[in-house]
């Protein structure tokens, strides 16, 4: 059997969500970022909160923050004449969303700009298929590939007395990590949970790919995609090394779809972005502080001695391109 028999209506005890969400996006005015938080959450009985005096710290600093009763938080900032806002939906929050695929759907029809940063997606697999064991002695061999560092934490649950194992494959600032863990005793769940974590261009990928699924078990390959198992002392070449056979069991059942991501393009566009996200509001600050830009004409011959070839490549681009 597999995911097809499921669809079908078949309990092959695999199920799979999107278990968390973070998105940044720009509105015109508070209403309507307002409005967004509302359509976010037009399936639940949400409240949300607007905390015009409260900062918002996610990875960057926002002057304005907002968060909702069941798990919506964020914050805005002030970027010219637009509102630049990060949303970030919890585990909890998403999982109470009762048709995810659909959810998903709408928000890409009604707000194609919406740019994501950061998406989990989580296949529990209550037959328990793949043994902690037998992840440990793959790891012990080297027999994995597509990620690159392996973890294995043994961690106190904070509301048990019991120490769980968890393994961790791909580093916590990658574009892409999963982890394994016995999901009951964090989310009473009798099921051993794949976890992926997915960030930046690779999260907006995987976004665009769940425009094509209809059920959301079908994300199961998502998640299966980011790690193989494998046998590598069959050849020096990993392409022809054979999956170990309790992981292809699992993969008989989900499928597997990798994500490619390709070199991020040079330009002047990307440099901007990033000062405008990291570093704008500190501009500002020396601006308003010496009143005008002197100080940095002072320093601009050494910073033109300090370039590389990225940005002699950036800068011939947008040479090019003007009219």
């Amino acid at each position: 059997m597999n995911l097809k028999a499921s669809l079908l209506g078949i309990n092959l005890m695999i199920s799979c969500q999107i278990d968390y969400l973070q998105a940044i996006g720009r509105f015109t005015e508070i209403k309507e970022l307002q409005e967004f938080l509302n359509f976010l959450s037009k399936d639940l009985d949400d409240k949300i909160a607007i905390l015009s005096r409260k900062r918002f710290w996610c990875g960057m600093s926002f002057d304005h923050s907002f968060r909702s009763v069941l798990g919506i938080r964020g914050g805005y900032s002030l970027s010219g004449n637009k509102i630049r806002a990060i949303i970030v939906l919890s585990g909890e929050y998403v999982r109470l969303i009762p048709h995810q695929i659909e959810w998903v759907k709408s928000i890409q029809e009604n707000y194609p700009e919406l740019k994501i940063t950061r998406i989990d997606i989580a296949l529990d697999d209550y037959e328990r298929r793949v043994k902690l064991s037998q992840i440990k002695v793959a790891v012990s061999q080297g027999n994995y590939s597509l990620l690159e560092k392996a973890k294995g934490i043994n961690s106190k649950i904070s509301f048990s007395s019991k120490y769980e194992d968890t393994i961790y494959f791909g580093s916590p600032n990658s574009n892409k990590l999963i982890r394994f863990y016995n999901a009951e005793t964090v989310h009473d769940i009798p099921a051993d949970r794949w976890e992926a974590q997915f960030r930046r261009q690779r999260a907006e990928l995987v976004w665009q790919e769940i425009s094509k699924i209809n059920h959301s078990n079908e994300l199961a390959k998502l998640v299966t995609g980011t790690i193989d198992f494998i046998n590598r002392n069959h050849s020096v070449n990993m392409r022809q090394c054979p999956r170990l056979h309790w992981w292809q069991s699992l993969l008989d059942e989900t499928d597997v779809q990798y994500i490619k991501v390709g070199s991020q393009e040079k330009s002047i566009d990307r440099a901007f972005e990033w000062i405008d996200r990291q570093v704008g509001p500190t501009l500002a600050m020396i601006y308003e502080a010496y009143g005008g830009w002197e100080i940095f004409e002072k320093n601009m011959k050494e910073w033109k001695e300090r370039q590389n070839s990225y940005h002699q490549v950036c800068i011939s681009q947008a040479q090019e391109q003007k009219p």
